[in-house]
């Protein structure tokens, strides 16, 4: 909620140039989420605390008399510098080679997942909402792919690494990807594929590419009959067993495994 402070400070920064028109609709969306001024502009680095202090001055507050959220609130609930704890899961995620990084809000903090790995993270969650809001606008401009989702009740988001920054991936490596890119028919089959693979590949196939996600009686006869007749099928499936595809066998049908 913005208070009449918070829009003294907000006209006359805008007045003196400290903010466009863009950063002061960003802030206002932050005070809105439920974030202080001082989490919307000091937490998220777009002035600094000689600013807001020389601003609150010039409106005849006192630093005395404003109490900052770090006085008030316990060190937990601090608001820690945006860019230090995105650029430390970022870090975490390329150390671990995890190729999607998820974030769901709890009664008490922000967990972070990194793909497949059992490893967790914690974030305060007095910074969800500005965390949020910096994801859903530069997140592309890392090298991630921005997701919003809900589970269990709560907004969550999933970065999904972009294809610029995920040469490394090993499926990019494998022989499975190297025929579909060179346009070879046949059936691909993805063992229980990762966030990046079913983004790059499942929800955005290339034309004349059959995409199986549900590998149930029908689906698979569907799969088998584009295969059987020249087609390009590409299979997310959760086992390796039964092998249905093994009926392929002597059809002289292109069958390649990414597991």
């Amino acid at each position: 909620m913005m208070t009449l402070i918070d829009r003294r400070m907000l006209d006359g920064m805008q007045t003196k140039g400290l903010l466009d028109a863009q950063s002061r609709a960003f802030v206002s969306d932050l005070l809105q989420q439920g974030c202080t001024l001082e989490q919307a502009l000091l937490g998220t680095r777009l002035i600094g605390k000689a600013e807001f202090i020389d601003q609150l001055e010039s409106l005849g507050v006192a630093q005395e008399e404003y109490e900052f959220v770090s006085q008030r609130k316990p060190s937990f609930t601090k608001l820690r510098s945006l860019n230090t704890e995105i650029e430390s899961v970022l870090r975490q995620a390329f150390e671990k080679s995890a190729y999607e990084i998820v974030f769901v809000p709890t009664k008490h903090s922000v967990r972070v997942m990194f793909g497949q790995s059992s490893d967790i993270a914690e974030l305060p969650k007095a910074m969800y909402p500005a965390l949020a809001m910096r994801l859903r606008r530069w997140g592309n401009r890392l090298g991630w792919e921005v997701k919003d989702f809900r589970t269990h009740g709560h907004d969550g988001i999933r970065l999904i690494r972009a294809v610029k920054r995920a040469a490394e991936h090993p499926a990019e490596q494998s022989g499975a990807l190297q025929a579909l890119r060179a346009g070879e028919t046949g059936l691909y089959i993805f063992i229980r594929p990762d966030a990046y693979i079913v983004e790059q590949y499942f929800t955005k196939p290339v034309e004349g590419v059959l995409v199986v996600e549900e590998t149930n009686d029908e689906a698979i006869e569907t799969a088998l009959h584009e295969a059987l007749f020249g087609g390009t099928v590409l299979v997310s499936a959760s086992k390796v067993r039964p092998a249905w595809w093994q009926q392929l066998e002597g059809a002289d049908i292109p069958v390649r495994i990414f597991a």
